[in-house]
């Protein structure tokens, strides 16, 4: 029986609380702060005589970010959470589905109502909910503002991060990302509506108006104005580059604008954000397919060129009868089905007609809910199984209180046509499945046939098989593998212990939103659906702001200030680099805090990081990148680079246009390790400007002999 404080466990589970109780299990407790630094209300303080942690049970709100963050499971907090009921707008569905374009998800109402859902944030230090925003809004502050009723200000704050928070509010998955990752709901009570927090800020504000910065010195071409051109278009032109737009379709928005209903996402949530691109000098270049003769002439006539087309080729089965007439893919139908909803007619005649959707995910239901908004009845199947479904669970619920069928465990085998090749009748077949990893298996004894009038596909798009050859040797539309320990710092805020897969899945959005500063190709950078394959709208336009960071460092002007100390030797061509090193004994470590002495030494600032705690964005915001291994292995066979150092290589995204400089360290010989250390950058598409090996016996003075071939290569190039 464990002890905690002056009662068991055991002891604890029979009385019923009325407030939280903090235990400090004092044989755990190391004195590491870590949880005093997060408590959001300063219940927790360290005890000086004792070096551990002790609390103020008044002030404790039971959120159980100490319990989480805690390295050494030496906190306890029982009783309930100290937080409001709050509120939070309830759907409003139209009495009368057919023709309906109105809103369904509805906005807080007033400042009032809005205040009262805002007061339940408790403005943590280390706000969990910014790592599950794949845009990383500095929630807390936006929230602040909602209380101390400066709209403005929280619209200021939001456009630091988010062009389109309007869209972003109304799409976003919210139980999966802001409120999923909020204190409240990692400790099993429900998060702060912080999409309904966010899109009252949107609703009620003017957007702050996009002023370019001083020209800088960069043509860029954005190809596609979607979630994830728009982005770049905008970061880009904010900070002064000259940006061209092209895009197939007449107008922007992708699928914003032709594969999200209005009733979903009304186009007044997301076209102010193109007419300020038009207004700060944007070129929109529309009904503009790039070809391969169009792409060549982007390299020579733009410095750099922002991939970002969207995923428009639909996931077609392979069964008979998909090429009867009465079969179409999804984006035609919601195009053509949006357009006639807000009063544009596509001749689409769907009273009392039976409408099949293959496949139930967030498009489907769209899908299906715009059938009956058309006069038709809808059915939607899935041969997985609901309980592994990928489908927002508030999508699935809309859909079904407003008639749509949806059945999970069913496939198509087979769709029949008439004498003029006309869909008539589908036959389906049950499935099973065990487990979200493994396949459905079909239960043929279990076949029937349904009458049909349409069929949609709604399994989902990839990106144009097209673009491979368009390319070249750019790779598109490959979702990346995130593999090795988790980032210290989320593991360390907790969101990991409050939900591992919730908090995986943010890493994996964060790393893709850094790794998509880096060029894909030379002067060529890739977003949204061209980089992983079909996106959201918040995560595609993330990557978008994230690239545009990325061209205006490695294109834009940065001519170099000479520096007015006198104990700098020479004015460098570069202004900063970091240091990265794998270190085992300590040698190599020494060797890189060295180099940065003498780099200092040459003009330039300086980090030193381990490998353990570097993350692509370090390597992205430096001219310079120097990085250090020791050699393992025995010389009599044969050297390499430390195991860890090439992992962490390959873990890296693409570094074409990144300076790089490489060492090893090593007691006896390093052979071919400096030089496949080398090579692994060089695979990276980065550029070499030096390498070498520094002997353990001789590490200051070879490490500054190193430095300065560094520098001097720098400034000859």
């Amino acid at each position: 029986m464990t002890v905690i404080g002056e009662r068991t466990s055991s002891q604890s589970k029979k009385q019923v609380l009325d407030r939280p109780v903090v235990h400090v299990l004092h044989d755990r407790c190391a004195g590491c702060q870590e949880c005093i630094v997060r408590c959001p209300t300063e219940a927790l303080s360290l005890d000086p005589d004792n070096w551990i942690a002790k609390a103020n049970q008044d002030l404790c709100v039971g959120c159980r970010q100490c319990q989480r963050t805690c390295p050494f499971s030496a906190i306890v907090i029982e009783g309930p959470m100290m937080t409001t009921q709050g509120l939070v707008p309830s759907d409003l569905f139209p009495e009368v589905l057919l023709d309906s374009s109105h809103e369904v998800r509805q906005g807080f109402a007033s400042l009032e109502e809005a205040q009262i859902e805002a007061a339940r944030c408790i403005s943590c230090p280390d706000p969990t909910c910014v790592r599950g925003c794949p845009t990383h809004n500095n929630i807390p502050e936006f929230i602040k503002a909602i209380v101390d009723g400066d709209l403005q200000h929280g619209r200021e704050v939001l456009s630091l991060t988010s062009c389109m928070p309007g869209a972003c509010s109304r799409v976003c998955d919210w139980q999966t990302q802001c409120e999923g990752s909020c204190t409240w709901s990692l400790a099993g009570g429900r998060g702060v509506a912080v999409g309904r927090l966010e899109r009252f800020i949107a609703d009620n504000t003017e957007a702050i108006p996009l002023v370019p910065a001083a020209d800088a010195g960069v043509s860029v071409a954005v190809v596609g104005a979607g979630p994830a051109g728009l982005g770049a278009a905008y970061e880009l032109a904010r900070s002064g580059a000259k940006v061209t737009v092209f895009e197939a379709d007449a107008e922007a928005g992708g699928v914003m604008r032709w594969g999200i209903p209005a009733y979903v996402l009304p186009n007044s949530a997301w076209h102010p954000t193109v007419d300020a691109l038009s207004a700060a000098g944007v070129d929109f270049r529309y009904s503009t397919k790039i070809e391969t003769e169009t792409w060549r002439s982007l390299y020579a006539d733009f410095d750099g060129v922002v991939v970002s087309a969207g995923a428009t080729a639909p996931i077609v089965p392979r069964i008979g009868g998909v090429e009867l007439e009465g079969v179409i893919d999804a984006s035609h139908f919601l195009d053509r089905g949006k357009a006639q909803l807000l009063g544009t007619p596509h001749g689409i005649e769907l009273a009392g007609k039976k409408v099949l959707v293959l496949g139930a995910g967030n498009t489907a239901m769209d899908v299906a809910r715009t059938v009956l908004r058309l006069g038709g009845t809808s059915v939607c199947i899935d041969w997985m199984d609901e309980r592994f479904s990928r489908a927002r669970k508030d999508e699935i619920a809309e859909a079904r209180h407003e008639g749509v069928q949806v059945d999970f465990c069913r496939t198509v085998t087979q769709l029949v046509g008439d004498e003029n090749a006309k869909v008539h009748s589908a036959v389906i077949c049950e499935t099973s499945q065990s487990d979200a990893q493994s396949i459905p298996k079909l239960d043929e004894a279990k076949t029937y046939s349904v009458d049909v009038d349409m069929v949609v596909l709604a399994m989902g798009y990839r990106i144009d098989p097209g673009w491979t050859k368009v390319s070249g040797d750019v790779k598109f539309g490959s979702l990346p593998t995130f593999t090795g320990v988790p980032d210290r710092r989320w593991q360390a805020s907790g969101v990991y212990a409050g939900s591992p897969k919730l908090a995986q899945l943010a890493s994996d959005r964060e790393r893709t939103r850094l790794d998509s500063a880096f060029q894909v190709a030379d002067r060529v950078w890739s977003i949204g659906d061209a980089r992983i394959g079909p996106s959201t709208v918040v995560t595609a336009m993330a990557q978008g702001m994230s690239a545009a960071r990325g061209v205006i460092s490695q294109l834009g002007n940065k001519a170099p200030v000479a520096p007015e100390n006198p104990a700098y030797i020479e004015a460098p061509a570069m202004q900063s680099a970091v240091l990265v090193y794998e270190s085992n004994g300590g040698n190599t470590k020494a060797a890189a805090e060295a180099i940065a002495v003498e780099l200092r030494r040459h003009g330039y600032s300086t980090q030193v990081i381990s490998t353990k705690m570097a993350r692509s964005n370090d390597i992205m915001a430096a001219d310079l990148v120097v990085f250090g291994a020791w050699v393992e292995g025995l010389v009599v066979a044969k050297v390499h680079p430390a195991k860890n150092a090439m992992r962490f290589i390959a873990s890296l995204p693409p570094l074409h246009g990144k300076t790089v400089a490489s060492f090893v360290t090593f007691a006896v010989s390093y052979r071919g390790a400096k030089d496949e250390l080398a090579l692994a950058f060089v695979n990276k598409g980065a550029s070499i400007v030096a390498s070498a090996g520094i002997s353990s016996k001789d590490i200051l003075e070879g490490s500054k002999a190193f430095a300065r071939t560094v520098a001097r290569s720098l400034v000859t190039a």
